[in-house]
């Protein structure tokens, strides 16, 4: 096992196949990958908001002997070393990514009471926010004017639930489109950190969609899913001019789907959302 860096994050890497246990080094291609990503720690665990910008995860590799082929028909994980912390499962093969406990079926995701700072998890952030009076009005001016819910490391456990499943069907959809693999968005608000936000979009009884914001140094667009059965009918292109508003000047995270660049060429003609390939801090618009 080896610590690697990927897209800014370190990631530790099994260097023999999962499936014959042999050595394949750096030289030698693999046929798929299998990512165990950590998306949830007990209530107990210690300072896990330290890993809010660089979440714990372990890649395996499948070689391509005949031999290992029928491995990811069913491919088998070693238990995971604590059973208390939740774990997401992929496999990224050809081009695409899916997750190993099944496809991901978009379900209803009730609309809630806002809320702050209710639970376990959450609470233990709250030392993180600095004008909580203020995060308090501006959740509530969303929610009541703009039809959105704010959710963030204040959120209870049932939004920040929410925002997770809409970021698996955005990956189940568009991983080989866009290829992004798996959007950073945690069932644990401690990993997801004060700087990342997602407008949860509302609808009559239920959300029908999220974007998801990265606020550190400058606001960047990662990732937004919409529900396939409201898609042009402008619903996005009005929660885009919302996000102009609260985040002006947002950049947009690059790799793009072929539905976001479509978007774009609409939407944005004039190239005023900057195309970055990473979410930024102040450092960073300085080199």
């Amino acid at each position: 096992m080896k610590c690697e860096v990927l897209d800014g994050q370190p990631i530790f890497v099994d260097t023999r196949c999962l499936s014959c246990n042999t050595e394949m080094g750096d030289d030698r291609p693999a046929r798929a990958l299998i990512c165990r990503r950590a998306t949830q720690f007990p209530e107990t665990a210690d300072r896990v908001w330290l890993l809010s910008r660089n979440g714990l995860s372990v890649f395996h590799k499948v070689c391509r002997a005949k031999a290992c082929s029928s491995f990811l028909e069913n491919p088998l994980l070693r238990p995971a070393p604590d059973p208390d912390v939740i774990f997401e499962d992929s496999i990224y093969h050809r081009g695409a990514m899916r997750f190993l406990s099944g496809t991901v079926v978009e379900r209803p995701q009730p609309v809630r009471a806002l809320t702050f700072f209710q639970d376990a998890r959450s609470l233990q952030m709250k030392q993180f926010i600095k004008d909580e009076s203020g995060l308090r009005s501006f959740c509530e001016y969303v929610d009541t004017w703009d039809a959105l819910r704010c959710v963030g490391a204040w959120s209870g456990q049932e939004e920040i639930d929410a925002v997770h499943h809409y970021a698996c069907l955005f990956a189940q959809e568009t991983s080989k489109d866009s290829g992004v693999w798996m959007p950073y968005w945690f069932l644990d608000a401690r990993l997801n950190g004060p700087n990342r936000v997602v407008y949860l979009i509302k609808g009559g009884e239920s959300y029908q969609g999220a974007v998801m914001m990265d606020t550190l140094g400058y606001s960047t667009l990662a990732w937004v899913w919409l529900t396939p059965r409201l898609r042009r009918r402008g619903i996005f292109r009005a929660v885009w001019r919302g996000l102009e508003s609260y985040h002006k000047g947002f950049k947009v995270l690059a790799p793009l789907s072929t539905s976001m660049r479509a978007f774009l060429r609409r939407e944005d003609a004039e190239g005023i959302h900057e195309i970055v390939t990473e979410t930024g801090c102040p450092s960073a618009d300085k080199h």
